[in-house]
């Protein structure tokens, strides 16, 4: 019987030390942030940067406030406020707006008010150039024309004359506010005049001339004065600005100074009447302006307006109006004497002047820090 070969035995592999393949040690799991750390981040970093930006932008109102003091002390360009005597006549004497056009333009005076009547222009002008400008501004037609009350009410002896008579007043309100050239045109021309002085009267810029100083800050704001004279109080149908005139208080009146550079004096009690509501909006419109908003970020303080007006180089500096420093502080004070609820239109606006004021650029670092720890 046959017997089969035993099977061969299996082959023994010896595995040196290197060939063995060591197992993979275990991961740790990912170390999680800690919820404590984040949260105490957050309430440290988020209430600091909020109260240094309430004092950053406390600190730019209150600069703005000394700053223009100082102005209205030093400035010759601001209308004197109306009388408080028995003999002028109370806001219920203010008669209303004429509705009729026709009838309403024979009533406007001939000749119509204008800018500068009572200055002596041939001497009060450190070069003969800008002496010229202001003899062919006063005898243009076409800026007589516009009937700028921007211009009246700071440099207009009669216009501040007719003050004292709310129906004569009115009549010229009604002419300001109709002129046969468009405001559009006229602000073309008002443009085209800011242009004019920076050459003719550089230098009596420079010298803070006074009669310069007007003619420029008259020119910057010709429309929304303009469009604050023509308000009408739709209770009565009277024009505001003659009741502000007429009011026993001139409270009112003061926030039409607003665009000279004036702040509210500290006793300011405004009516809080639909009127002031709305003058004020007009002014947060000019304020929201692009070439504003660039003024508001690189005005430095200034002790009177021509430093603001004119350069270091000597270029005149018209993007920057009065009002972009005095109507922050001026919505803030209808704000405490009228309420929340008053200022609601405008106080955005307020706001964005006072941020573009402040120095906030310096919060950067610190925001960077507080992201940084968070991540």
């Amino acid at each position: 019987m046959f017997t089969p070969p035993a099977s061969p035995s299996p082959v023994r592999r010896s595995f040196a030390d290197s060939d063995l393949v060591s197992a993979p040690a275990p991961v740790p799991p990912p170390v999680r942030k800690s919820r404590g750390r984040a949260l105490t981040v957050l309430v440290v970093c988020i209430p600091l940067l909020l109260i240094l930006i309430a004092l950053s932008s406390s600190h730019s109102t209150d600069a703005s406030l000394n700053r223009f003091t100082r102005r209205q002390a030093t400035s010759t360009a601001s209308p004197a406020p109306p009388s408080s005597s028995a003999s002028s006549p109370s806001s219920g004497a203010v008669p209303p707006v004429p509705t009729d056009p026709a009838t309403a333009s024979g009533l406007v005076p001939t000749p119509f008010p204008q800018p500068f009547d009572g200055s002596t222009i041939g001497s009060n002008f450190t070069t003969v150039a800008c002496q010229t400008f202001f003899l062919n501004l006063t005898q243009s037609e076409q800026f007589r024309r516009c009937r700028p009350f921007s211009l009246l009410l700071s440099s207009s002896v009669q216009f501040n004359q007719a003050q004292q008579n709310t129906s004569l007043l009115t009549d010229i309100l009604w002419g300001t506010c109709n002129t046969v050239t468009s405001s559009d045109d006229c602000q073309s021309l008002m443009d085209s005049l800011t242009t004019q002085i920076q050459s003719s009267c550089k230098a009596d810029l420079q010298s803070q001339n006074a009669l310069a100083l007007q003619a420029l800050t008259g020119f910057q704001v010709y429309t929304p004065m303009r469009n604050a004279a023509c308000l009408v109080d739709q209770n009565t149908g009277a024009y505001c600005f003659a009741e502000a005139v007429a009011a026993s208080s001139p409270s009112d009146f003061y926030f039409y100074e607003l665009p000279y550079g004036n702040p509210l004096p500290k006793n300011t009690v405004p009516s809080c009447s639909s009127c002031i509501k709305s003058v004020l909006a007009i002014y947060a419109s000019a304020v929201t302006d692009p070439t504003t908003q660039k003024a508001l970020t690189s005005a430095a303080p200034s002790p009177s307006p021509a430093v603001d007006a004119v350069n270091a180089n000597g270029t005149i500096n018209v993007a920057n109006i009065p009002l972009d420093n005095t109507y922050g502080p001026a919505a803030q004070l209808a704000i405490q004497q009228c309420g929340n609820i008053y200022a609601q239109q405008v106080i955005a606006s307020a706001a964005h002047s006072l941020f573009f004021a402040a120095p906030w650029w310096w919060l950067l670092p610190i925001s960077f820090s507080c992201f940084t720890l968070l991540l």
